[in-house]
């Protein structure tokens, strides 16, 4: 292998079908779960995923200003961070509404995306 075949294997390769495969699953696991807190307004993008066992994602985008608020749950609390701010405990209420969104976008997911894909 010559040394522009490796550089550009290396740098600008396609990732792997597994890499593909996963970010295609976020991509429609957000479109469902843009969803779990009502109707979107018009002129509203919305998206609300699970990034890994322990991230969520809320993100909003209205009047050209975009907002992402990311979640860690953690074993006795959850901690947000809005638009990359320090992370901060939610309050018991919020907290309660989180876990209500989490598991109507679960119920959701599974229904409408997990069950209808053929792993065979």
């Amino acid at each position: 292998m010559n040394l522009f075949t490796r550089f550009f294997t290396k740098y600008f390769a396609k990732p792997n079908k597994a890499e593909d495969i996963e970010r295609e699953l976020i991509r429609r696991e957000a479109e469902i779960g843009r969803g779990v807190f009502g109707p979107v307004p018009k002129g509203t993008k919305r998206e609300f995923f699970c990034l890994d066992r322990d991230t969520w994602i809320w993100q909003e985008t209205a009047n050209g200003r975009m907002r992402t608020t990311k979640y860690k749950v953690k074993k006795a609390e959850i901690i947000k961070s809005v638009d990359g701010s320090q992370y901060e405990r939610v309050s018991l209420e919020e907290a309660q509404r989180f876990a209500a969104a989490t598991k109507t976008y679960n119920e959701r997911v599974k229904r409408e995306l997990y069950d209808k894909l053929s792993f065979a």
